[in-house]
């Protein structure tokens, strides 16, 4: 994700700085509609819907600066 100090939300939870979830650490989420967002100072807030199986999903974002 860029940037990489964006702070990651899932259901309105902050899970951390998006740098923190690589290839091999991943964000553990229940399968079901969550609300994904992406978060920091300066840029527009990115946010998804997303719907999650038993499989993985994988997600590239960028943020827009203001």
């Amino acid at each position: 994700m860029n940037p990489p100090e964006a702070e990651v939300f899932l259901d309105g939870v902050g899970q951390g700085a998006s740098s923190l979830f690589t290839e091999e650490r991943y964000l553990k989420v229940s399968a079901g509609k969550h609300v994904l967002e992406l978060r920091l100072d300066g840029y527009e807030t990115y946010s998804r819907e997303i719907f999650v199986s038993n499989s993985l999903l994988r997600i590239e974002a960028g943020l827009i600066k203001r």
